[in-house]
C-alpha cells in the first residue's frame, strides 16, 4: 500500500528528486570550447563554406587500425560539415535526454501519483503501470546517460586535438594575413587577385593558411621574426590552392 501524500505534493517531492542538470552543465562547458575553436572559424567565413575542402585532415595514428570516427571527423571536407557532424552528436544526446523527460511527465509521474499519492487505495492495474513505467524510465535514463557520456568522450577528444595539433588556428593565421595579401598583390601573375573583393582574398589566405600551415613554418608569428622569406615560400607553393577558394 502507497504512501498517500496529497497529490501535488507527492509530484512536487518526485520532480524535486528526479530533476537532472547534467546535460544542460555539459552543453554550457562544450559552449565555451567550441567557441574558442570551430565556432570562432566559422564566424570568419562570410562566404560560405570552405570551397577547396580539407584535403589531409588528422592523420591520426600510422597503426593500420580501423580509423576512428574523431580521425573521421577532421578527415570531413569542410568546416561546416565538421560543425554539422557534431551538432549531429549533440543532438543525439540531446534527444536521448528530451525523450526521458517526456516519458518522466507524460507516463512515470500519472503513473507514480496514482500508486503513491493517491487518497483512494491503488488497484494491480495501477501498480502494474507503474512498475513498467519504472522500468521503461530506468532504461531510458541509462540510455540517456550512455549517450551524455559519448557526447563528453568526443567532446574532449575534439579539445584535446586542438591543443595538439601543429596547424595554425584562426587567429594565428589572421595575423599572416596581411603580409601575404600584400605578398599575392606584389607577385601578381593572376587577374583573379584584382579583380576580387580584398576582404574576400584575405579571407581565402587565411582558410588556406588553416590547411596548409603549420604553427613551426613561419618562425615567430607574433614578432615576425624570420618569417618573411617563409611567407614568399608559402604563398608561391599554394597560390593556385587559394585562387580555387576565391
Amino acid at each position: 500500500m502507497g504512501i498517500n501524500l496529497p497529490p501535488f505534493c507527492a509530484l512536487l517531492l518526485h520532480i524535486l528528486l528526479s530533476y537532472n542538470t547534467t546535460m544542460e552543465t555539459l552543453e554550457d562547458i562544450y559552449a565555451a570550447m567550441f567557441r574558442q575553436h570551430e565556432e570562432t572559424l566559422l564566424a570568419a567565413n562570410p562566404y560560405g563554406c570552405n570551397q577547396y575542402g580539407h584535403r589531409k585532415g588528422h592523420q591520426g595514428s600510422s597503426s593500420p587500425k580501423e580509423e576512428n570516427e574523431i580521425d573521421k571527423y577532421w578527415k570531413l571536407p569542410t568546416i561546416n560539415a565538421r560543425k554539422e557532424q557534431f551538432e549531429k552528436w549533440r543532438n543525439e544526446a540531446r534527444q536521448a535526454k528530451e525523450a526521458l523527460d517526456t516519458f518522466t511527465r507524460l507516463t512515470y509521474r500519472p503513473a507514480y501519483v496514482k500508486t503513491h499519492g493517491m487518497d483512494q487505495e491503488p488497484t494491480q492495474e495501477d501498480w502494474r503501470a507503474f512498475e513498467n513505467a519504472d522500468n521503461e524510465r530506468r532504461r531510458l535514463e541509462y540510455e540517456a546517460n550512455q549517450a551524455e557520456k559519448k557526447f563528453e568522450e568526443r567532446k574532449n577528444k575534439i579539445a584535446n586535438y586542438w591543443e595538439k595539433s601543429p596547424r595554425l588556428l584562426y587567429n594565428d593565421a589572421v595575423n599572416l594575413t596581411d603580409d601575404i595579401f600584400e605578398i599575392a598583390l606584389e607577385e601578381g601573375g593572376y587577374e583573379k587577385l584584382y579583380d576580387t573583393p580584398k576582404d574576400k582574398l584575405k579571407h581565402a589566405i587565411t582558410q588556406e593558411l588553416m590547411e596548409s600551415g603549420t604553427k613551426d613554418m613561419f618562425g615567430n608569428i607574433d614578432t615576425g621574426e624570420s618569417g618573411t622569406p617563409a611567407k614568399y615560400k608559402w604563398w608561391r607553393k599554394n597560390i593556385k590552392k587559394v585562387l580555387a577558394r576565391l
